[in-house]
C-alpha cells in the first residue's frame, strides 16, 4: 500500500488492518493492546466517532515498519484530519504538500540508479554471500579474486560466478585488477517478498558464528516479561540505537565486514 495516496488517516489504518489480518499479524484488538487502549476505542476511531491522540497515533505508526518520510506524512495527516478550523487545515495541508515534494525529490534521485529486476533480486537474496562479497569488496581499496575466494573460503570458480553476477548488475565493478563496490544501490521495501529471506540469511549466519564468537563481538538474548508500555519504550530506544549505528557506519572507513541483527518481538501472538 502507498501511504502517500491517503488523505484520511482512518482509511489508511483500516486498509492496513485488513492486510495485517490477512497475514495473521495484527487485528484491531491486538492493536488496541499494543497501543494501550480499549478495543472499543479503535472501533470508534475507524467509524469517525473519535480521534487518536498524537501519542496514540505515533505508537500505532511505530508498528507499521514505515520509512521516516512515511511516518512524517502520517503524523501530519492526523493533525490535518483533526484540525478544527479552515486555517489549521490549510496549514497542515501545506506541510503534507511539502512532504510529498520531498518524496518526489527522492524518487528523482533514485532514477539515476538502475533498478534490479525481480529475477536479479531473487538471486541476490538467495544467499548472504552476495551481499557479503559486495560489502567486503569495499574494504582496503578493493579486493582481488584470490583475496575474496580465500576470505570466504570458496573456490575461485564459484567466486568468479558470484562476482560475475555482482558486476553485471552494477553491485560491484572491476577496476585496476581489483573488485570494488559498485554504484548500484539495494533497498528492500518493508512489503517486499524478499524481506523475510534477507532477515533469515543474516540470522542464520549469526547462529553459525556463535561457536566462534570473539571477545570483541557481542551476542545477547533476554526473554522478558514486561508491560506493553515498557515494550514500546524499549522499542523506541532500539530504533534510536539503530539510527545512530547507521550514521556511524556511513562515515566509517571500510576495513572489515560486520553485521548488526536485532530482534525485539513478542513470541506469543
Amino acid at each position: 500500500m502507498d501511504i502517500f495516496e491517503y488523505n484520511d488517516y482512518r482509511k489508511m489504518l483500516q486498509d492496513w488492518l485488513v492486510l495485517e489480518k490477512k497475514q495473521h499479524r495484527m487485528t484491531a484488538s491486538s492493536l488496541a493492546e499494543r497501543v494501550g487502549v480499549h478495543p472499543t476505542f479503535i472501533s470508534q476511531v475507524l467509524k469517525g466517532a473519535k480521534d487518536f491522540s498524537s501519542e496514540q497515533w505515533l505508537a500505532t505508526c511505530s508498528l507499521m515498519k514505515l520509512s521516516e518520510l512515511e511516518n512524517d506524512y502520517l503524523q501530519v495527516l492526523l493533525q490535518q484530519n483533526r484540525a478544527g478550523t479552515k486555517e489549521a487545515r490549510a496549514y497542515f495541508q501545506k506541510k503534507l504538500d511539502e512532504i510529498l515534494k520531498r518524496r518526489l525529490q527522492l524518487q528523482e534521485r533514485m532514477k539515476d540508479h538502475k533498478q534490479l529486476t525481480d529475477e536479479d533480486r531473487a538471486v541476490f537474496y538467495s544467499s548472504w554471500i552476495y551481499s557479503a562479497v559486495r560489502l567486503f569488496a569495499a574494504c582496503e581499496g578493493g579486493q582481488t579474486l584470490e583475496q575474496l575466494a580465500e576470505k570466504f573460503q570458496i573456490s575461485k570458480s564459484k567466486m568468479e560466478e558470484i562476482l560475475g553476477f555482482l558486476c553485471r548488475t552494477g553491485l560491484c565493478k572491476f577496476e585496476k585488477s581489483k573488485y570494488h563496490m559498485g554504484e548500484q544501490h539495494v533497498h528492500v521495501p518493508a512489503n517486499s517478498p524478499f524481506v523475510v529471506r534477507h532477515h533469515t540469511n543474516w540470522r542464520l549466519r549469526a547462529i553459525n558464528s556463535l561457536e566462534q564468537t570473539t571477545p570483541e563481538e557481542l551476542n545477547f538474548t533476554a526473554p522478558m516479561s514486561i508491560s506493553n508500555k515498557d515494550f514500546t519504550i524499549i522499542r523506541e530506544k532500539i530504533v534510536k540505537l539503530i539510527q545512530e549505528a547507521v550514521e556511524v557506519a556511513k562515515a566509517s572507513n571500510s576495513e572489515d565486514l560486520a553485521t548488526l541483527t536485532i530482534d525485539f518481538f513478542k513470541p506469543l501472538k
